[in-house]
């Protein structure tokens, strides 16, 4: 019956352009169309969202925008906002929304979705969570909403990679920012017509560049600019501001400037864009997956293999010759030589494997300042190679193959290959394997006892009443200390 229903509204979407198909299903999602096995899985995204957002609330690049709010002048909200991992109580929900996503994309261990290449978790939980406690809403509010807020990530990045990405934008931030307009415009209430504006409102803050690649630590604001400036589209769009129509197939729209519609080369015009990346008889928040290592996505596979190598053969730094992998494009791309802070050493497969293999892990804590600086890892690293393989190639994005060749300094040779990374909708992290993670991110800062208080409120949070009292286990008492990353 659940199928039916949600199977029945994409249908009646089937003749709308891509804007306003996105607008009428975001609009028109109610809890009854989310089928047991989606609402599990916003629970498990919403769980390991909070836990990043936790871990990160302490990491540099968040306490440098925290810095700049204050210097901005936008803290002392008079209707303050807590914020996971933090203890300031003084912040404006926007300045909230900023500092939760870039926090929740600060450690690399936040959710994404591979057709899309996107990170939806860091730009959809935090409007979901803030503006879901400010109106005091129910648990299943803030879980229609979320699923509603990836829908749109997912569909709309998949719709256009990888040529977003070729033409240098982050679709975390480009593509969120719409996301995080409906996931506020859902709490909101908003009908077809204010989904749109909202969007087209949103569209104008559509952006986020990989230039982050070169160095820097600006990956992390990504999460934060696209949760920010979806949930004030929201807002502007409750309070009068009209966005422009058809902000995505436009002439002037996020297609043209974004994804190459403007060369000729792609037709929008009658992309069925609620079936883009496939599986249009499913919710996209079961098809997203879960991050097990605290590095690029694209590093996973490799890591993986390198690990279960090192594992079974017990194999140490100084008896390896040489690393190569063969992968696919974007991937072997990440085999750039350098890095210059911790985003760029985990952009960096030859860091990234260097460091997997001295340590037997791949946490936040391989890619601290000692580590980074650690002579038998940093030297290590020119002998990690990439290149891109034709069959890896023809296989992606549909899957993200690896095939590793490790060379021994005794002239022996390890290989091994993989099609997928773990925590994939195909290799799924168990239930228990989620919350162990969140525990392990969030338990070192707001304490074991509210880490598990709050791992137990989002287990039964199509129970809650009031999702407040989630933010509240989460933040942190005035005047708290804690261990930055």
């Amino acid at each position: 019956m659940v199928q039916q229903s949600l199977s029945r509204l994409r249908e009646t979407t089937a003749s709308f352009t891509p804007t306003k198909a996105l607008a009428h299903f975001a609009a028109s999602l109610q809890w009854e169309h989310i089928d047991t096995h989606a609402r599990r899985h916003a629970k498990r995204h919403f769980l390991d969202t909070l836990g990043s957002a936790i871990a990160g609330a302490p990491q540099h690049a968040t306490l440098s925008v925290i810095g700049a709010l204050r210097y901005a002048g936008e803290t002392g909200s008079e209707m303050p906002t807590a914020l996971p991992g933090s203890d300031m109580r003084d912040l404006g929900m926007l300045a909230a929304a900023h500092l939760m996503g870039t926090a929740t994309h600060g450690l690399e261990l936040d959710d994404g979705y591979r057709p899309g290449m996107m990170h939806p978790g860091c730009v959809v939980v935090p409007p979901a969570l803030l503006l879901g406690a400010r109106l005091k809403v129910s648990g299943r509010d803030v879980l229609t909403a979320m699923t509603v807020g990836y829908e749109i990530a997912c569909r709309l990045s998949a719709a256009t990679h990888p040529r977003t990405r070729w033409r240098g934008f982050h679709p975390t931030s480009a593509a969120g920012v719409f996301a995080a307009a409906v996931t506020a415009g859902k709490l909101l209430n908003f009908d077809a017509i204010g989904m749109e504006s909202a969007m087209g409102i949103a569209a104008s803050s559509s952006a986020g560049l990989f230039t982050f690649l070169d160095g820097g630590d600006v990956k992390r604001l990504h999460g934060g600019l696209g949760a920010r400036e979806g949930l004030f589209a929201a807002i502007l769009a409750k309070h009068g501001l009209v966005g422009p129509p058809d902000a995505l197939e436009s002439t002037n729209g996020y297609f043209h400037s974004h994804a190459g519609a403007d060369n000729g080369q792609h037709d929008y015009a009658g992309l069925q864009i609620l079936q883009a990346g496939g599986k249009p008889d499913q919710l996209l928040v079961t098809q997203c997956y879960l991050k097990p290592y605290s590095s690029c996505r694209h590093i996973h596979a490799p890591t993986e293999l390198l690990l279960e190598l090192r594992a079974a053969h017990r194999l140490t730094l100084a008896e390896v010759e040489a690393i190569h992998v063969d992968t696919y494009a974007v991937a072997a791309a990440h085999g750039m030589p350098g890095w210059s802070e911790m985003t760029t050493a985990q952009m960096s497969m030859r860091y990234s494997l260097a460091a997997a293999l001295a340590r037997g892990k791949l946490t936040p804590a391989e890619f601290d300042e000692t580590t980074r600086a650690d002579p038998d890892i940093t030297a290590f690293c020119s002998r990690v190679t990439t290149s891109v393989d034709p069959d890896c190639e023809a296989r992606y994005p549909d899957k993200r193959p690896a095939k590793i060749r490790v060379t021994l300094k005794n002239g022996r040779t390890l290989t091994a290959e993989s099609d997928e990374p773990p925590g994939e909708p195909d290799r799924p992290m168990s239930d228990e394997q989620v919350e162990q993670k969140f525990l392990h991110l969030a338990a070192p800062v707001i304490g074991d006892h509210a880490a598990r208080k709050v791992a137990t409120l989002i287990g039964n949070m199509d129970e809650c009443e009031d999702v407040d009292a989630i933010l509240r286990y989460c933040a942190l008492a005035p005047n708290s200390t804690v261990t930055t990353h």
